[in-house]
């Protein structure tokens, strides 16, 4: 479960909105293309000297939609923490940081054990303004399914 008076960086993948608790993130950064890695999955864009430190670059495009992330103007990555490590998540666009209420978190949708295998986890849906679905996550959560394939 996500902490109840935590802040998240909205960003948005797809057409979709994603939050990350915002504690877990280092850095926003306009995209620049990473130094590509030989062999590396394809959601593996590469990586990238962040102040002396190499940090690997994943498209969230291709994790969750299984297609890249166009680049434009709006695209970035996010530097986020991932347990010591730093990563690098490569976004459509970053919204905004939120604050969801008790009112407004609503409980995951269920899966079979099979599905969750296959699909990062969403551990709530902050249903925001009403209309304003935002599922909130964790760095590792949204690279659980990939983990597999580095």
């Amino acid at each position: 479960m996500t902490a109840v008076n935590a802040e998240y960086l909205a960003f948005c993948v797809g057409a979709e909105e994603y939050g990350i608790n915002i504690l877990d993130v280092q850095e926003i950064r306009q995209y620049e293309a990473p130094t590509r890695i030989a062999n590396a999955p394809a959601h593996t864009l590469g990586v990238v000297n962040l102040r002396g430190v190499i940090v690997p670059i994943t498209d969230l495009g291709q994790v969750l939609l299984q297609r890249p992330t166009p680049i434009t103007d709006q695209t970035v990555t996010v530097f986020c923490t991932k347990g010591q490590s730093l990563q690098g998540l490569v976004v459509d666009s970053v919204n905004d940081v939120i604050a969801p209420t008790e009112e407004d978190r609503k409980g995951a949708p269920a899966f079979t054990a099979a599905e969750l295998a296959s699909r990062p986890v969403v551990e709530e849906i902050a249903c925001m303004e009403g209309k304003r679905n935002v599922m909130l996550t964790s760095v590792s959560a949204l690279l659980h399914s990939h983990q597999a394939d580095r």
